[in-house]
């Protein structure tokens, strides 16, 4: 803590003096030794030897005096170059009560009482760490009477990267972790004037980079900071202010003064804290897995401490290495780990860590990771398209620990039985049909929505609920399709995964019901390993560039650092090598890429590269198919509740959510806003209104006909804006979505490099290269605007995210501004389209509709390594072992023989699951 008044002119006058005190010391010791006769005797040794002790003192008071000053130097170049975060945490006990009395126990060291952790915990501290610094001090809760609330604000500076390394070093009754540290503060921001602000790429990167975060205590419940707000009224109401660069505090009584004497308790508290940080340095990884970490200062028994492994000391040789730490990969880990610790497994994950990090565990947070400049999100852009106009389309895909699954929508979405059946059957893959897998489905999941249904699980790792909160918005959507739609039921159920089809139900989610948390791999299988597991290590951050294949066999890996999450790592190539087996996780995307890069694929792409043919393998890369996706945003009304606030960082709805779902793991932020859904097969009447493009194809009669369970489009809604702007300012939206569940289109990817894993891929994504996709995209546009404007919600549709009908046209869209009143009746006819019109829309959908993202936040491509025969196209058996070399398997959507009429983050489980047995079954380990 910076000194004030008569103590900082005293620490100044000794900083000044005892340099000169000290070197005149040494030199008038050093003339009177100069002088002496060197006469060997006892007085002239004993002599000798005080003024040896005198030097040494003096030179360790020099040292001491050294140190402090370029410490104090270097916090002031820190605050000058590094914004200040102000955090607020509380701890509230009954009205007259301490902790020892019934309030919320508190963090202690062994040996200390709850009274002696809750008074050290009000004391004014001062927390280090490294070239930052925090600062606390005690404050009432602005209210002056009755709750017993009590806060702590910790003021930090400093970059995050020097907190990853040392981290500031808090009180005894408010430890930490160095997790929780480095949050992005932009999911806070605000511009310093109570209003939400649009955070730039630019500013995102260096929010990202600095120290604008949140210190969480875990002994406490603790509100969410707000960047630009001023506090409520109430007790516990939580602040952070950003005005000019410059963080100040302000609660309901105004600033608060220190006590007196906090300067000598502060600089007491500085000398125990250097000690105490010397023993945690010595204790190491020891002291951190012995204390349980704690998220948002919201206890969660299922959170393990976070493993760093972001540059471990690697085993010689590793049992198993697999290429990719996402969805597939995490639950194979983490099955092979519990049942068998002593195999050395190596998991290498191109994104950053997601332990416990806000925007991964909320789930209303899921679009920041869409943003431009993810670090989470990788886009893969398709070559210009002569059947999207010219267009580049760009797909999502998940690329950090956990994968899609940390990034997602996080819908509950699963897919018929028919789908697992072909893959068993078309596509002659022995153990893939719906049977066996049903197990393994059930096995995953703890359904929390409904008890004693056959085909869901009740004691899986991932929990289904249907959120925080419905959104009175998702409950006018599912009142008005039931009233509108009267053909098609609603039920309480429409994943039974038999006879789902035409149902509309209040749409499940892949969050934990109980704590408000996003249900996702990486912190229900993997991480759980990783803080127990001393033989598993992650290495995030680092690219899987290619296979090293020795004598027919998978031997091992080459891998290089991704300077996006890396920057400062060693970009020398890496190898790590692979007794058993050598598993890619890599997705559709990745996958292919690694093995061609290892000379695994079709001739003539590798020989484009310049690689030698290792496996002929000619299906490498091709079949690419994903699901077609639209959105429909709509203006609501003033009273709908909707995500719209968290998306763009409204500093008082992330606020008010927050707190709630610090409390209870309730409200919109334990919600990702999508609160109904569909499964849709067309009647006779609207299989004539989609056009003989579809109901004369093929894939109609012969795909879809035979197949009751086959759904032919989703349609769904979600509590926000979607779509191709920011967002309207201050308005609330909704969005009405469909995507198509079997394209007919498919298309390609390949490789441009053979050494470059950053550059681009040649990707040819498909989308509406076929009349009948192009045909039932139109057809979804029309019944997504008929649900929409039906609404009671409805106040117009957003234009610029419309087509531009002709004016005068029945469909057309009123100018934006131009808000309705309200809903058009359910009774109300449907609009008529002219083919003139319907040209319009097919416009439109070219120039505007999406893959896959949409419906789970990122993509997880299919069909692009299919598992099949080999003289049939497939790239892996049913084993998952790819053809022509030994140890090697592929465990991830990839491996898809066909597309599945669903969100496939439910089938990226299932792969997981069943490649858990299958490699299990291969190494000869039980309990799997």
């Amino acid at each position: 803590m910076p000194r004030t008044g008569g103590v900082a002119q005293r620490d100044a006058a000794n900083a000044t003096a005892l340099p000169t005190r000290t070197a005149t010391a040494i030199s008038d010791a050093g003339l009177g030794i100069a002088r002496i006769t060197p006469i060997w005797n006892p007085m002239i040794m004993l002599a000798f030897f005080y003024a040896l002790l005198f030097l040494i003192f003096v030179g360790a008071v020099a040292c001491i005096v050294v140190r402090r000053r370029r410490r104090t130097r270097a916090r002031a170049r820190a605050a000058a170059a590094h914004p200040i975060t102000t955090a607020v945490a509380t701890t509230t006990t009954k009205a007259g009560q301490g902790p020892e009395k019934g309030g919320q126990p508190l963090a202690r060291d062994s040996g200390e009482s709850d009274a002696d952790a809750f008074s050290d915990a009000n004391k004014t501290v001062t927390i280090a760490p490294g070239a930052g610094e925090c600062k606390g001090s005690p404050a009432s809760d602005g209210t002056g009477t009755g709750t017993g609330t009590k806060r702590l604000f910790y003021t930090c500076s400093g970059p995050s990267e020097d907190w990853a390394t040392a981290p500031p070093t808090l009180p005894r009754s408010a430890r930490y972790s160095s997790r929780t540290l480095t949050q992005m503060s932009s999911l806070y921001h605000g511009n310093g004037n109570g209003n939400a602000s649009d955070v730039s790429v630019a500013q995102r990167e260096r929010e990202r980079e600095t120290s604008q975060v949140l210190v969480w205590l875990p002994s406490f419940q603790s509100n969410v900071g707000a960047g630009g707000t001023r506090p409520g009224s109430g007790a516990g109401a939580g602040v952070m202010r950003a005005e000019g660069g410059e963080q100040g505090l302000e609660n309901g009584s105004g600033k608060q003064e220190n006590e007196k004497g906090a300067e000598e308790q502060a600089l007491k508290r500085e000398q125990e804290q250097e000690q105490e940080q010397e023993q945690e340095q010595e204790q190491g990884r020891e002291q951190e897995a012995s204390e349980r970490e704690v998220v948002s200062g919201k206890e969660d028994s299922d959170s393990p401490r976070l493993h760093d492994m972001t540059s471990p000391q690697l085993f010689e040789e590793y049992d198993i290495i697999f290429a990719g730490g996402g969805t597939t990969a995490g639950i194979v880990v983490g099955r092979l780990a519990a049942a068998d610790p002593s195999l050395r497994i190596l998991v290498l994950e191109t994104g950053p860590h997601t332990q416990d990090d806000l925007a991964h565990i909320q789930p209303a947070r899921f679009l920041t990771h869409l943003q431009p400049g993810s670090k989470t999100v990788r886009n893969v852009v398709a070559r210009p398209s002569e059947h999207l106009n010219g267009r580049e389309l760009a797909v999502q895909c998940g690329q950090c620990v956990g994968g899609g699954s940390s990034v997602n929508f996080a819908m509950y979405t699963r897919a018929a039985a028919s789908d697992y059946d072909d893959w068993a059957t078309v596509h002659q893959n022995p153990g893939w049909s719906w049977a066996d897998l049903l197990p393994l489905i059930k096995k995953a999941e703890t359904y929390q929505n409904h008890p004693n249904r056959p085909t869901h699980g009740y004691s899986g790792p991932l929990k289904v609920s249907y959120g925080g909160a419905p959104t009175n918005v998702g409950l006018d959507y599912m009142a008005t399709v039931g009233r509108y739609d009267k053909t098609r039921a609603v039920v309480d159920d429409a994943n039974r995964m038999v006879d789902d089809v035409n149902r509309h139900e209040f749409w499940p989610k892949w969050i934990d019901g109980t704590t408000g948390r996003r249900s996702d791999v990486a912190h229900n299988y993997l991480y759980k390993v990783l803080a127990t597991s001393p033989n598993v290590h992650l290495l995030a951050g680092h690219f899987v560039k290619r296979v090293i294949v020795e004598d027919g066999r998978a031997a091992g890996v080459e891998f290089v650092r991704n300077a996006q999450v890396l920057p400062d790592a060693d970009d020398a190539p890496r190898i790590a090598r692979a007794k058993k087996l050598v598993v890619l996780s890599a997705g559709g995307f990745g996958s292919p890429a690694i093995l061609e890069r290892s000379g695994i694929g079709k001739k003539d792409v590798l020989e484009r590269n310049g690689i030698t043919q290792v496996v002929d393998l000619p299906m490498v890369g091709e079949n690419y198919n994903d699901h077609h996706l639209l959105f429909l945003p709509f203006h609501a009304s003033e009273d709908a509740e909707t995500i719209d606030g968290i998306v763009r960082n409204d500093p008082s709805e992330v606020q008010k959510w927050s707190a709630q779902w610090l409390e209870n793991g309730k409200g919109l932020m334990a919600t990702n806003g999508c609160d109904g859904g569909m499964k849709y097969r067309p009647s006779p009447e609207e299989l004539r209104a989609i056009g003989p493009d579809f109901a004369d194809s093929d894939i109609w009669k012969s795909f879809h006909a035979p197949t009751p369970d086959k759904a032919v489009l989703f349609f769904g809604m979600i509590s926000q804006y979607i779509g191709t702007a920011p967002p309207p300012p201050d308005h609330k939206c909704y969005s009405t979505f469909a995507y198509l569940t079997y394209p007919a289109g498919t298309g390609s990817v390949h490789i441009t490099s053979a050494h470059d894993v950053t550059a681009p891929v040649d990707f040819d994504s498909g989308v509406c290269s076929r009349k009948e996709d192009v045909a039932l995209m139109r057809h979804m546009y029309k019944v997504c605007r008929e649900y929409g404007r039906r609404m009671a919600s409805y106040r117009g549709e957003i234009a610029r995210d419309h087509p531009r009908f002709a004016e005068g046209s029945a469909a057309a869209v009123p100018a934006d501004g131009a808000v309705r009143a309200g809903p058009v009746g359910l009774d109300a006819p449907d609009i008529l389209y002219t083919a003139e019109d319907d040209e319009v829309v097919e416009t439109h959908i070219k120039a505007n509709n999406g893959v896959a993202f949409g419906e789970r936040g990122v993509d997880y491509s299919t069909v692009s390594a299919v598992c099949g025969p080999r003289e049939k196209g497939g790239v892996v058996d049913s084993r998952l072992n790819v053809y022509g070399v030994r140890g090697l398997k592929i465990a991830d959507m990839s491996i898809a023989p066909s597309n599945v009429g669903t969100n496939t983050y439910s089938t990226a489980i299932t792969i997981g699951e069943k490649a858990a047995v299958i490699i299990a079954e291969d190494l000869g380990v039980q309990g799997v």
